[in-house]
Order: C-alpha cells, then sequence, then structure tokens
C-alpha cells in the first residue's frame, strides 16, 4: 500500500472471516448492517451507534472503498458477471478517486441476480458509471447515501426512485427529465466535496478515524460495551 510516499507490503487485504463463516466469510454474530434501503441517517446512526463515529469519520470511513472490489458471487453486487470496483484503476493505493468519482454521471439499475451463482442474493440495487464492459464502475446505495439522501424516495427493498444526474438514465428506462432528484445529505454532502477536492485532508482524517476504530472498537448494540481489535483480529472485552 502506497500513502503519501511511503510503500507497505502487504500480501492481503480484507476483514477477518468470523469463526464458523461459510465459504465467504459470512458467520458470527449479527450486527444489524443494512441492506439496500439504507439511506443517510440511518448509516449515520449506525456508526454511531458501533463505532461512536460522527458523520466526517463516517465518510473518511467510506473512502477505503476506493481499494475494494465488490464480486457478484460474494455480495449479488457487480460489473454484470465480472466483478466491480469504486474508482478507475483501483489498486491498493489509497487515493481520494473515490470521492472525485461523485461528479461523474450515475445510472440506478436493479440486479436480478437470477444467476445459479449468486441468486441467493436476490435483487440488489446499485448505480453504474460507464459503458457495459469489464471498466464500469458501480456505487452502493450505501455509497450514493454520502451525498443524496433518498430517504423519501426508497422503498423496504432499497429501489430508489429519485435521480442523482440529469444526463443518466433512469429507473425503468423513465425519462430522467420526469425523476426528481434526490435531496442533499446535509450532513455529509460538503465532506464529500472537502475530500474530493483535498487528498491530503482526507489522509489526515482516515488516519484519525481508523485509529479512532481501532482503539475503540465496536459497540455491541446500545449498551456501551465495546469490543476491542487490535490488527490480529484478536478481542478484549
Amino acid at each position: 500500500v502506497a500513502v503519501m510516499g511511503r510503500t507497505y507490503p502487504m500480501n492481503f487485504i480484507g476483514r477477518k472471516s468470523c469463526e464458523d463463516s461459510d465459504d465467504i466469510g459470512d458467520g458470527g454474530d449479527n450486527h444489524g448492517v443494512y441492506g439496500d434501503e439504507v439511506h443517510t441517517y440511518q448509516l449515520l446512526r449506525h456508526f454511531t451507534t458501533y463505532f461512536g463515529f460522527d458523520a466526517k469519520c463516517t465518510v473518511a470511513v467510506m473512502g477505503l472503498h476506493g481499494i475494494s472490489k465488490m464480486r457478484p458471487e460474494n455480495s449479488g453486487h457487480g460489473n454484470g458477471p465480472h466483478p466491480a470496483t469504486w474508482v478507475k484503476d483501483a489498486s491498493y493505493k489509497m487515493t481520494n478517486d473515490y470521492f472525485k468519482g461523485f461528479e461523474y454521471e450515475w445510472t440506478y439499475e436493479e440486479r436480478d441476480n437470477d444467476n445459479k451463482d449468486y441468486q441467493k442474493f436476490g435483487e440488489q440495487s446499485q448505480w453504474y458509471n460507464g459503458a457495459y464492459d469489464e471498466k464500469r464502475l458501480v456505487l452502493l446505495n450505501v455509497d450514493i447515501a454520502m451525498k443524496w439522501n433518498y430517504e423519501e424516495y426508497v422503498d423496504d427493498k432499497g429501489r430508489i426512485y429519485c435521480k442523482v444526474s440529469d444526463e443518466a438514465n433512469h429507473h425503468g428506462g423513465e425519462d430522467p427529465r420526469n425523476v426528481p432528484e434526490c435531496p442533499r445529505a446535509y450532513q455529509t454532502y460538503n465532506t464529500v466535496r472537502d475530500y474530493a477536492e483535498n487528498y491530503g485532508l482526507f489522509l489526515n482524517d482516515l488516519e484519525y478515524c481508523m485509529i479512532q476504530m481501532y482503539t475503540t472498537g465496536y459497540r455491541n448494540g446500545y449498551d456501551n460495551s465495546y469490543f476491542n481489535y487490535y490488527g490480529d483480529g484478536r478481542a478484549t472485552y
């Protein structure tokens, strides 16, 4: 991983699989991670509840999607049958390209996931930019929620009925001129813009928030009992 001119060798990046998990790492306790229906305030509440994060730290850690990849067989999200990335030329180098990407034209789509390898995930909502090929970029609803709050335009299955771009095609092929605009997410909108414009600010905030995550841990619900992790997967109480 290259950060601010320094290189740190890493052979694998990802979350440690839960004990007794299945082949894609699912298992362990259920900590109430939201599905496609999550909107801005639910996402902020989740990170506040489990990590003690404010809105800025929530946005900062979402920037980690910039070095990540989504695979249909693991999540039901992707670029057709192919894996997808959040940013162009994604690598293990942490950049602020994730935040710059919010200026692209994003088109909403619903994946039916009828392929036998990932039909267990059912229908999934996501957003894409680019032609249908292996270079197409994808954002999830939780990403869109960083800049637009579609709270009044989402149903219980995560289908969204507002647009974030005037140029892109939209829900069900409807003329985008007839689709309402998604409102701004006022608690996070400016932070997304600031990180897109200032790489150093993003890295500085991300460092602070990741240290907070690793030293504070996460709360098991609302009872204020924290589970602390120290990089190697060992938990202390």
